[in-house]
């Protein structure tokens, strides 16, 4: 009896193991979908958001953004925070962008959250206000929220301010001017 209980126990000690190996890969199967999934949706809405940006369709951008969104485009010091002053810097910077170019570096899925970081290059539109300038290159991380409706909303987007004695650093006071972070 003694014997059949300990050879009973040692075969469930080593079945454990495996059953929690099995549990872990099912979850990580099942992370690995997620990511996947919301890595799809999120590149589907920033889509949306290139081409928006590419019309200088402000009123598609904001729907894309979070009410309490922050902002900060090329060139500007400081960002911007809530949709007032995030649409007051689009209808003010956007037109004089131009065109956007974006290739995704990484992305980080994380629960509610995901992180992009991407490279872009903008080429001035011809014939816009402030033309003139050089094109941009640079960094911009998002920070994706799901919303109550599983659709993705920026949260945050930073543009890298750009190094100094750059054509955006250059540019007249007015263009970098918005709303100071609330």
């Amino acid at each position: 009896m003694v014997r059949n209980t300990l050879a009973g126990a040692a075969l469930a000690l080593a079945l454990i193991p495996a059953g929690a190996r099995a549990q872990s890969a099912l979850s990580t199967a099942e992370n690995a979908r997620y990511r996947a999934e919301a890595s799809r949706d999120a590149m589907t809405m920033l889509g949306e958001w290139q081409n928006a940006w590419t019309r200088d369709d402000v009123r598609t951008l904001l729907r894309l953004y979070d009410p309490d969104a922050l902002l900060r485009l090329p060139g500007q010091a400081a960002a911007v925070q809530g949709r007032e002053a995030v649409e007051e810097l689009l209808r003010g910077r956007l037109p004089a962008l131009g065109g956007m170019e974006v290739e995704t570096i990484d992305v980080e899925v994380g629960g509610q959250l995901l992180f992009l970081f991407q490279r872009y290059s903008i080429a001035p539109t011809a014939g816009a206000a402030g033309s003139s300038a050089l094109a941009l290159s640079g960094n911009i991380t998002t920070v994706l929220e799901r919303d109550a409706n599983n659709g993705w909303r920026i949260r945050a987007q930073t543009f890298e301010a750009p190094a100094a004695g750059s054509a955006a650093a250059a540019a007249p006071a007015e263009a970098s001017a918005g709303a100071p972070p609330r």
